[in-house]
């Protein structure tokens, strides 16, 4: 006794629509055929699948136990059938979208041995906020992200995966030649008169230090935002303004002094993050399995 695809399909249409009209409508088939499936495979496993309330049709205890596993049978040969149709199972490439502040360390250092294990593969980047990344990802636009996702609370469903990759913070950062490279701490008093130069307005971290401000009745005296991190560090190079970057890049610049704060941001962790249900392309599978060998996880 085996139970056919057309037969789970069948029972997954009654069960939705509790009806075999209905049922036979959506699956462009005629009535009998899906209710004469339907009592074929109840009579070959000894099972009574659906009772009859008035008009409708529920399903017994054995039919929601049998539900629950052709729901996902089904979903697995829908994903097949993509992957073979879409021809992706020679896709070349993995689309990664990385977070401005968050990747600048560990991506280059992933993208670098990925490149050497397996040129075969291209890797296709877009930099971008975490929303809008996460929307990305969401519309499958994206087959990886690397990204501070922040509160734990992030992944409330379970629908995604990540991998650990490091902690790290910001900090803020004057030239070598300012008068306060000597010191070790600003206040937000002084940060606040001192021109700055911030990351753009859609990044979550610009947020976070106008609050800060904001909650000390400060207002920053802000000449210019930007997107790229690269530009932060000239400004404060420079000594036209200062700026926030990541410790590992303000610790490896010799011509930057980093200083703590009031309320300075506490480290956070760094993820390679993709979709759980996703179909992981073999040129996704060696991302992953690069970064998970650079980045082992603590078990």
């Amino acid at each position: 006794m085996a139970m056919t695809l057309t037969q789970m399909r069948y029972f997954q249409a009654v069960c939705k629509y509790e009806n075999y009209t209905k049922a036979a409508e959506t699956l462009y088939v005629s009535q009998p055929a899906v209710s004469q499936a339907i009592r074929d495979f109840e009579q070959e496993c000894g099972l009574k699948l659906f009772i009859r309330k008035g008009n409708a049709l529920r399903t017994t205890e054995a039919g929601q136990i049998l539900l629950s596993e052709v729901n996902t049978i089904l979903a697995q040969m829908d994903n097949l059938n993509k992957l073979v149709s879409s021809g992706s199972l020679h896709r070349d490439f993995v689309r990664v979208g990385l977070s401005t502040f968050s990747s600048s360390v560990p991506f280059p250092r992933i993208c670098a041995e990925y490149h050497r294990k397996y040129p075969e593969y291209r890797v296709m980047s877009h930099e971008g906020y975490t929303s809008e990344l996460f929307g990305m990802l969401e519309a499958d636009r994206l087959d990886l992200i690397v990204t501070a996702p922040g509160k734990r609370e992030w992944n409330p469903s379970g629908k995604y995966r990540e991998l650990i990759l490091n902690k790290s913070t910001t900090g803020y950062c004057v030239s070598i030649n300012h008068p306060w490279a000597k010191r070790d701490e600003v206040t937000l008093e002084e940060m606040a008169a001192e021109p700055l130069i911030l990351i753009s307005e859609k990044y979550d971290s610009y947020r976070k230090l106008m609050k800060l401000f904001s909650d000390h009745g400060l207002e920053p005296n802000i000449i210019m935002t930007t997107s790229q991190m690269f530009t932060i560090e000239r400004f404060a190079e420079a000594g036209a303004a200062a700026g926030f970057l990541p410790l590992e890049i303000a610790k490896e610049n010799p011509l930057l002094k980093m200083l703590h704060y009031p309320g300075e941001n506490k480290p956070q962790e760094t993820a390679l993050i993709w979709k759980k249900d996703s179909v992981n392309y073999p040129a996704v599978q060696k991302m992953i399995l690069t970064a998970s060998e650079l980045y082992p996880q603590d078990k």
